[in-house]
């Protein structure tokens, strides 16, 4: 016969490592908590992700601070600022096909990338009981500029554009990427935090 304690204890067990899949931009599997702060009216949920328990998997931690991540059916928009604010980010992101059309600001720098949507398995945490239901949206503007070689006594040639729309290929001022900018990102404040 099964004792009530042991049965308690099973449950408890069960509910402690409790874990669910979310689409991260820019994020490589690691150990990560969320925990759900609210659910808007357009059945997008709000999460609040932090630094994860180590696992056999993964030894070493190396996510500080906490970012917000709401994640919809076909949308995702993540925001962070390093607890230092050295670093900030905020993407948007639309899903379609397995793809991920994303618009970044890192940094104050812009980014735009289609990615595969790859969902990570992470620690379900705490839900957070709040008054009122709330989301943060980090507007995305766009700028490129395209200059022409100016010739003898013409001044060059300037354009401007500006869009807030997200374009579905690569970006070619991109240098980096948003794997790049995590792992810049990441291992900078692992190292940091080894130092302590």
């Amino acid at each position: 016969m099964v004792s009530l304690r042991f049965a308690l204890l099973a449950a408890f067990t069960g509910t402690a490592v409790a874990q669910t899949s979310l689409y991260i931009p820019g994020f490589d599997p690691q150990p990560i908590s969320a925990d759900i702060l609210g659910v808007d009216a357009q059945g997008r949920t709000t999460w609040a992700l932090h630094q994860g328990a180590l696992t056999d998997t993964f030894e070493e931690g190396s996510f500080p601070g906490t970012a917000t991540l709401v994640e919809g059916t076909n949308d995702v928009s993540m925001t962070y600022v390093a607890p230092s604010g050295l670093f900030t980010m905020g993407t948007e992101c639309t899903l379609s096909d397995g793809l991920a059309i994303c618009s970044a600001t890192v940094s104050g720098e812009p980014v735009t990338e289609t990615d595969t949507v790859n969902f990570i398995d992470v620690q379900a945490g705490t839900t957070a009981v709040l008054t009122s239901p709330t989301a943060t949206t980090v507007p995305v503007a766009l700028t490129s500029i395209s200059s022409q070689p100016s010739q003898t006594g013409i001044p060059a040639q300037t354009s401007k554009n500006t869009s807030s729309a997200a374009s579905p290929t690569q970006s070619s001022n991109a240098a980096v990427t948003f794997p790049h900018l995590m792992f810049g990102f990441i291992v900078p404040f692992a190292a940091a935090a080894l130092a302590l």
